[in-house]
């Protein structure tokens, strides 16, 4: 075999590394950013926000609807095997320790899968948990423009119609100014989110 007959062989081989490793890396990136990269820096306050959505109850949701009292924001989808039915079935747990004190705390679950999240979906989906957490649907622009402005990471598994969604788990907590706080992760057994929100409630 000749030297020139041997380069484009080298050269194919080179460049199949090369995909390879750019997918390793994003494959580890991703999953970096969605369960270990704490987003502190990135998150901007909800007064400096501009996205129009709509609650579970078929209301308007403005950046203005979450100022005034302590809001505690988690990104999901009603599809989401684990992760998101037990992190809003423990903000119901916080809600029902907090008392009364929970009717002046914002708690939303803003879906990252709108496409199969509608409001009416969401409205039978948050049945099942704490009454004062809201469901939040919208156009995939708007979620995606408000998931942005918090450095919220999410993203389909599949492109088929059935799929599952990457996406940030952390708790999103701001005070009554609308100010971002810091982030919440419940997965952490130290964490102690109803001694966080009754800080921000007083």
């Amino acid at each position: 075999m000749t030297k020139n007959q041997g380069a484009p062989k080298l050269w194919v081989s080179l460049a199949t590394a090369a995909v390879f490793a750019i997918a390793v890396f994003a494959v580890g990136f991703s999953i970096y950013v969605t369960f270990f990269a704490k987003p502190e820096l990135s998150p901007l306050a909800l007064t400096n926000q501009q996205f129009s959505l709509v609650n579970h109850r078929g209301e308007e949701v403005t950046p203005e609807k979450y100022t005034g009292r302590p809001t505690a924001i988690f990104f999901g989808y009603t599809n989401c095997p684990e992760i998101c039915p037990t992190t809003l079935n423990d903000i119901g747990i916080v809600a029902g320790d907090l008392g009364d004190t929970a009717d002046n705390i914002n708690f939303v679950f803003v879906t990252i899968d709108p496409e199969r999240d509608t409001v009416d979906l969401l409205a039978q989906y948050m049945t099942s948990f704490d009454r004062h957490i809201e469901g939040v649907t919208g156009s995939l622009e708007e979620i995606s423009k408000f998931a942005g402005g918090l450095g919220v990471f999410f993203r389909k598994t599949d492109e088929g119609p059935v799929y599952e969604m990457d996406h940030t788990t952390w708790i999103y907590l701001f005070n009554r100014s609308g100010e971002f706080v810091r982030t919440a992760n419940l997965r952490n057994p130290n964490e102690n989110l109803t001694e966080a929100l009754q800080t921000l409630a007083n």
